[in-house]
C-alpha cells in the first residue's frame, strides 16, 4: 500500500472514531453546536477547582493541589449546549479510570457570571459547596473588571474602580463587597456568589442615595467607628484601608483630635470617626453640625468585669517594638484543631480560636487542648446561625449556650479572663439591634482585617500570600480550624507563621496578650 493509500485510510478511521466519540452512549453528549456553545467556552473557578470548556466538545476539571508541592488532581468528560444552558458530564480520572456514575453539572451564564442549575457530582468532593461558582480574595478573573463597574455604579458604596490590577479581588473589593451585601440582607462573606451578583445587576433593596457628598477615608489600619463622639464610646467597626464613607455630621474641635464626623452607614447605623485618623474630601460647609453628646461615663475600676472590651485598644508593636498580628480561628474545634496548635507552638506563636458551642460540646478535649497552650476561646455561637435580623430570645440562646458549655468544660483554664466575653459573629453577620444584645450581655464583637477566604479551598499557596500580602501591624487574621477540609489552611498557617516570624512579627491573643 503506497503512502497515498495509507494517509486515506487513517482520515477515514479518525473520521469513524470521531463520529463514533460524538455518538458513543457510554459519553452520552454529541459536540456541542459550535455556535451557540461558543459562549460557554472557556475556565471557570469552582473554589478549589477549575473547569474548562472546550470548542471540540471535552472539558477538563482541575482540582487545586491540596498540600505543598502536591500534584492536582484531574477529570475528564463532554459537554454541550442544551437549552440557554451548558450541561457537563464528568467521566473519567487523568489516568483513563472511568467513574461510576458520572458526574453531571448544568450551568447557565448570568450576564457572565455561571450559575449552577442542576447536577450531581459523587465521588469528587464531599463538601456540596466546593462546586458552586464564586470570586473571592486572591482571585485573577475577567469577572473581577465587571464587578469593579458594577460596585464603582453605586454612589452609596463610595467605590472608585481601581486605577490598576483591576483584574484582582483584594481586600478593598472583598470590603466593598461585604458592605453592598450587608445593605441587601446578604450574609456578608464578601465573596461574590450567584445570588450577590443577582444582586449587584439588580438589587434587592433599593441602595440610599449618597448625601452629602463630603466623605473620609482612614489615614491608618486602627480606625474605629464608634457609637459617640468619644474614645470612651464603643467601637462598632473597624473603618478598613482603602474604603470610603459618607460624612453626614460633624463635631468641630479645637484640634484634630477633638474633632469628631459621623459617618454612614454600618448596617444602617450611623457611627463617629476622629478627625486626626482620617482625610475628608468634599466641602464640610454642607454637613450639619451635631449637637454635643455626653460621653458614658467610665465603669470604676473595681466593677469592671472579667474580659473587659479591649479590641479597640490592641497594641501593633509589642513593648520592646515588635510588630503584632492577632492571628484567629473560626468554626472549630475539630480533627484539624491538634495540627493549628502544633504549629502555633512550633512557632511560640499564640492564637484566638473562636469556636461553635455544638462542636465544643462533643470536643471538650480539644477546647481544654487550646487553652492549656495559652490560646484564647471566644464564643462563635452554638450552631453558626447568622446574627442578623435575628430576635433578642435567639441572640440569648446561640450566645449564652456557648459561653455556659465553654466554661463548664474548661473554665480552670481560662487564666486570661476567666469568662468567655468576645464574640465573633458567623460570617461577620451583625446588624444594630444584635449588637445592642452583646453590649447588653457584656460581648465584645470581634471581626477582622485580612481574610483569605480559606473556607473556599483557593489552594495553599492563595491562602498564604493573600494574608503575607496584606499583613501589616496589628491586623486580625481570619483563618477556618472547622467546618470541612482545612489541610490547605494549615499548610498555609505554616507558610505564615514561617514568613512573618522572619519579618520580625509576633502573633498576641485577641486579649492582647
Amino acid at each position: 500500500m503506497n503512502r497515498y493509500l495509507r494517509f486515506v485510510l487513517l482520515g477515514c478511521v479518525l473520521t469513524f472514531l470521531l463520529a463514533g466519540f460524538r455518538s458513543a452512549p457510554n459519553l452520552g453528549l454529541p459536540a456541542p453546536r459550535a455556535q451557540s456553545a461558543q459562549t460557554f467556552v472557556g475556565q471557570y473557578h469552582l473554589q478549589e477547582f477549575t473547569l474548562e470548556l472546550f470548542v471540540d466538545g471535552k472539558i477538563t476539571l482541575t482540582q487545586t493541589p491540596q498540600t505543598i508541592g502536591g500534584k492536582p488532581s484531574v477529570w475528564r468528560g463532554v459537554w454541550r449546549v442544551e437549552g440557554d444552558a451548558a450541561l457537563v458530564r464528568i467521566l473519567e480520572t487523568s489516568d483513563g479510570k472511568p467513574l461510576a456514575p458520572p458526574g453531571e453539572m448544568r450551568f447557565n451564564l448570568v450576564e457572565g457570571f455561571p450559575t449552577i442549575t442542576g447536577g450531581v457530582i459523587a465521588g469528587i468532593t464531599t463538601h456540596p459547596d466546593a462546586l458552586t461558582f464564586t470570586l473571592g480574595t486572591g482571585q485573577r478573573d475577567p469577572l473581577v473588571r465587571k464587578l469593579n463597574r458594577l460596585l464603582a455604579q453605586y454612589e452609596y458604596l463610595n467605590y472608585k474602580y481601581p486605577e490598576r490590577n483591576d483584574d484582582l479581588y483584594n481586600e478593598t473589593v472583598r470590603n466593598a463587597v461585604a458592605n453592598f451585601q450587608a445593605t441587601q440582607k446578604l450574609a456578608p462573606t464578601g465573596a461574590v456568589d450567584a445570588q450577590t451578583w443577582r444582586a449587584l445587576l439588580k438589587p434587592i433593596i433599593p441602595l440610599p442615595k449618597p448625601t452629602p457628598i463630603t466623605h473620609v477615608q482612614p489615614l491608618t489600619t486602627n480606625v474605629f467607628i464608634r457609637s459617640g463622639p468619644a474614645i470612651t464610646f464603643p467601637a462598632l467597626s473597624k473603618l478598613q484601608v482603602g474604603s470610603v464613607m459618607d460624612v453626614v455630621g460633624k463635631m468641630i474641635g479645637m484640634t484634630p483630635e477633638t474633632t469628631w464626623y459621623q459617618v454612614c452607614c454600618i448596617n444602617e447605623q450611623k457611627g463617629w470617626v476622629r478627625g486626626d485618623v482620617v482625610s475628608v474630601a468634599g466641602p464640610l460647609d454642607v454637613v450639619p453640625v451635631i449637637a454635643p453628646v455626653a460621653p458614658p461615663t467610665p465603669a470604676p475600676l473595681t466593677a469592671t468585669k472579667p474580659g473587659a472590651p479591649l479590641i479597640d485598644h490592641l497594641p501593633a508593636h509589642t513593648p520592646e517594638g515588635s510588630p503584632v498580628v492577632y492571628l484567629t480561628f473560626d468554626d472549630g474545634p475539630s480533627v484539624y484543631t491538634p495540627r493549628f496548635l502544633d504549629l502555633l507552638t512550633r512557632y511560640h506563636a499564640r492564637g484566638t480560636f473562636f469556636v461553635i458551642g455544638g462542636s465544643a460540646k462533643l470536643h471538650p478535649d480539644l477546647v481544654r487542648a487550646a487553652a492549656t497552650t495559652g490560646n484564647y476561646i471566644g464564643n462563635h455561637t452554638y450552631t453558626h446561625i447568622s446574627l442578623q435580623n435575628v430576635t433578642h430570645e435567639q441572640f440569648i440562646s446561640e450566645s449564652e449556650l456557648t459561653r455556659k458549655t465553654l466554661l463548664s468544660e474548661a473554665k480552670d483554664l481560662f487564666t486570661l479572663d476567666g469568662d468567655v466575653r468576645y464574640l465573633r459573629p458567623p460570617y461577620g453577620a451583625t446588624d444594630s439591634h444584635t449588637r445592642g444584645y452583646a453590649a447588653e450581655l457584656g460581648y465584645q464583637i470581634v471581626m477582622w482585617d485580612i481574610d483569605p477566604m480559606d473556607w473556599r479551598r483557593p489552594g495553599t499557596d492563595a491562602i498564604a500570600s493573600h494574608i503575607l500580602r496584606n499583613a501589616h501591624p496589628g491586623a486580625i487574621v481570619l483563618m477556618h480550624d472547622g467546618g470541612g477540609d482545612r489541610s490547605q489552611t494549615v499548610e498555609a498557617l505554616e507558610l505564615v507563621l514561617r514568613e512573618l516570624t522572619a519579618r520580625g512579627f509576633k502573633f498576641y491573643t485577641i486579649f492582647g496578650q
